[in-house]
């Protein structure tokens, strides 16, 4: 829901407020500001960036730099995808979802065991 306010035209906004709200002058003495909500992150974001979080010292999934670095292709697959996004059962989903917000497959590659490393970039990020 919007916040309305009125202040008087001595009356100032933060830099913030300033840049968010919109100033419509209602008498020679007031104006109406209203403000707009903040654009709403979908749940696939939400739910990444919680990941991310909230996994970052265990060595499996890490954040660098606009980088998304997988350590373990099969623990996140079977621990943290269901874990976080119940909707996206396999790691291909995962990957479309990857796509659609503008990251790019930089790399695979096969480490000790079973364990391969992948990683994701979005330069924009």
């Amino acid at each position: 829901m919007n916040d309305v306010h009125f202040v008087s035209p001595t009356g100032s906004l933060s830099s913030i407020y300033e840049e968010k709200a919109k100033l419509e002058k209602c008498t020679n003495s007031t104006y109406f500001i209203k403000f707009h909500d903040p654009p709403r992150l979908t749940k696939f974001v939400r739910r990444l960036h919680t990941m991310l979080t909230q996994e970052r010292s265990k060595g499996v999934v890490e954040w660098r730099r606009g980088v998304l670095v997988l350590y373990s292709m099969d623990k996140f697959t079977n621990e943290l995808l269901p874990k976080y996004f119940n909707n996206t059962r396999n790691f291909k989903t995962f990957r479309r979802q990857l796509n659609y917000y503008g990251f790019v497959h930089v790399r695979s590659h096969a480490t000790s065991g079973s364990k391969s490393t992948a990683l994701w970039a979005n330069q924009n990020l």
